[in-house]
C-alpha cells in the first residue's frame, strides 16, 4: 500500500506541476496519471488487495467483516488506514525536497547553456473572458 501511493502520488505531483519538464498537454498528463494509478493497483493487488484509497481499503474489509462475522478482517485495517497516508506523505517529501531542487539545477544549467534568463519552457497562457 504505502509503495503503490508512493508512486501514483509521485507520478501526480510530477505531472500537475506548473513548469513541468516532461509533458505539457494536459491530455496526455491525464492519460499520464490514469495510468499510474491503474499500475500501482495492479503491482498492490495480490500482496494487499490493491486498494491504494485507504476509503476504499476500510470499506471491503469492514464489508468483509459484515459477510463473515469473524474478526480476522478487522485485524489489519489499520494497514489500510495508516500505509497509505505514509506513502503519500514520503512522495510529497520525495517530491518538495528532492525532486524540486533536482528541477531547479537543471533549469539553471538550461540558463546557463542559453546564456539568458527565459525558463526554457512557459505554460501556454489560457484565454480568459
Amino acid at each position: 500500500e504505502a509503495v503503490g501511493s508512493f508512486f501514483f502520488i509521485m507520478i501526480f505531483l510530477i505531472n500537475t506541476e506548473t513548469n513541468s519538464r516532461f509533458f505539457h498537454e494536459p491530455g496526455f498528463r491525464f492519460l499520464v496519471i490514469a495510468s499510474a494509478y491503474a499500475v500501482a493497483v495492479e503491482l498492490t493487488r495480490k500482496l494487499a488487495g490493491g486498494s491504494i484509497n485507504p476509503a476504499y481499503g476500510l470499506c471491503v474489509n469492514i464489508t468483509m467483516f459484515m459477510d463473515t462475522g469473524k474478526g480476522e478482517e478487522l485485524k489489519w485495517i489499520w494497514l489500510y488506514i495508516l500505509l497509505p497516508f505514509a506513502g503519500s506523505f514520503l512522495a510529497l517529501i520525495f517530491h518538495e525536497f528532492i525532486f524540486k531542487k533536482t528541477q531547479e539545477g537543471m533549469e539553471e544549467l538550461d540558463k546557463s547553456s542559453r546564456g539568458n534568463d527565459e525558463p526554457s519552457y512557459t505554460p501556454p497562457q489560457v484565454a480568459t473572458e
